[in-house]
């Protein structure tokens, strides 16, 4: 199957000059769509963003300034590459001095050879700057996750609870948090080290990771303690998830260093409520009290409602 060709947008009021850059796009095979004003071209870049825009400067309705302020205005269209169409006289224009200093232009008519090496530029360009914004963007995510577990980590919960407790007040649907630690991570730490508390980690989040649903997000807080952020979900929905991850913990076998471990688990519950600081601090010292107070009862877990 053949790679579909970019889309190049021409916007272009004179009739003539927009059918013989569309044509010779066509020709060399792109995907073409002809605009005959910037108004017509805002809305093609809405329906569908292009590659590359070839944009004329002076048009009645919206000149090429105006359009191009509205582009870089929208983070849809606000890196789209632009060559704008000069005439004769807008290249001897002062009122065109901005263009000829900091932006991509080609004088009309423009030459078939020119044309398409200048297409073939920016589509080159458009491509490497994809390519490091996904580049970005995939750093960005590995510094967001454990590197042991792949469970999320402390900076992404502090960037997440932000967002859920805002949508929590937006929408006045529940949040709720539960916070877990492993009863015998200081013995572990002190027999097997911090790989033994790796092993041990990677287990507890396998086992995390089925009982949660899609929507929920588990974290690793620390080297032994672990959080469910759970949006959309009441005291009753939490109690149940925590019980039988509990439950599932209490009856598992670990094997960390070929040694096996039963372990137990202490879980802490706390549900958003208004009083709670935006940032997720006081709900997150609140799940850790119960759990605290769990760990003290032995192999349990704690709602804020029992502390």
């Amino acid at each position: 199957m053949s790679k579909e060709q970019p889309l190049i947008l021409v916007v272009d009021n004179d009739p003539e000059s927009l059918d013989q850059l569309t044509a010779i796009l066509k020709k060399t095979g792109y995907n073409t769509l002809a605009a005959p004003d910037a108004i017509k071209g805002l809305a093609s870049c809405r329906l569908r963003a292009p590659a590359v825009i070839l944009l004329a400067l002076n048009m009645p309705l919206m000149n090429g300034r105006e359009m191009l302020n509205r582009l870089r205005a929208d983070q849809r269209t606000e890196d789209l590459p632009v060559i704008f169409l000069l005439t004769e006289e807008d290249s001897e224009s002062p009122h065109s001095l901005w263009v000829l200093e900091d932006h991509e232009f080609l004088i009309k008519p423009a030459s078939e050879a020119e044309l398409i090496v200048r297409v073939k530029a920016n589509l080159r360009t458009r491509h490497l700057k994809d390519e490091i914004r996904r580049k970005d963007n995939q750093l960005k995510e590995l510094t967001l996750v454990d590197s042991v577990t792949m469970l999320k980590n402390t900076r992404y919960f502090q960037e997440m609870v932000k967002s859920q407790i805002g949508q929590s007040h937006r929408y006045k649907l529940p949040l709720t948090l539960i916070v877990l630690q492993v009863d015998q991570h200081k013995d572990i730490q002190r027999t097997k080290g911090q790989n033994g508390i790796d092993l041990m980690a990677s287990q507890i989040a396998a086992l995390l990771l089925r009982h949660k649903r899609d929507s929920d997000i588990a974290i690793r807080l620390s080297p032994s303690e672990f959080a469910l952020l759970l949006p959309n979900t009441d005291k009753t929905g939490a109690d149940g998830l925590a019980e039988r991850i509990l439950q599932t913990i209490d009856g598992s076998t670990f094997t960390i260093t070929n040694d096996s471990y039963e372990l137990s688990i202490s879980a802490g519950v706390a549900i958003l409520n208004e009083q709670d600081d935006p940032e997720g601090r006081s709900i997150l010292v609140r799940a850790r009290k119960a759990m605290e107070n769990a760990g003290e009862r032995g192999n349990c877990y704690v709602s804020e409602a029992a502390v």
